[in-house]
């Protein structure tokens, strides 16, 4: 009685030696079962088409979602969550779309600040734009 309650005040567990063995054995054992797990995870999505299979669905969804089914307050935010699903996805393809929606957003800056110019500036830019272009020749 006296050592169970001094096992129970301490609460110290003492393996022996087979005791030992054994938890070294099962540590080892979900090891490798956590690294096998982990090998056929990366041959399932290192894989381009299983990723760039998703990330079509998410393409889709997040289009259903933005044009097609209005009648959730909430769809835009999914379809926005679906487009950055799709663009982790498609890793690759992501950055280059990316890429391209900044320059078309410069793009778009720089004609919608011509646009918003008066006339006479509008035509001041163009004839310099004109001249330079003639000049290099």
């Amino acid at each position: 009685m006296v050592g169970l309650g001094l096992y129970m005040l301490r609460k110290e567990r003492v393996l022996s030696a087979a005791g030992k063995q054994a938890r070294t054995e099962l540590e080892g054992a979900h090891a490798r079962a956590n690294l096998e797990r982990q090998a056929k995870t990366e041959a399932v999505w290192g894989s381009g088409p299983a990723r760039y299979a998703m990330a079509a669905a998410a393409l889709y969804g997040s289009y259903y979602f933005a044009f097609e089914d209005r009648s959730d307050k909430n769809s835009d935010w999914l379809s926005v969550g679906l487009l950055i699903l799709a663009m982790v996805l498609a890793r690759e393809l992501g950055l280059w779309v990316l890429g391209i929606g900044v320059l078309c957003l410069v793009g778009w800056a720089v004609f919608a600040g011509l646009a918003a110019l008066p006339l006479s500036a509008a035509v001041i830019l163009g004839a310099i734009i004109i001249a330079l272009a003639v000049s290099k020749r």
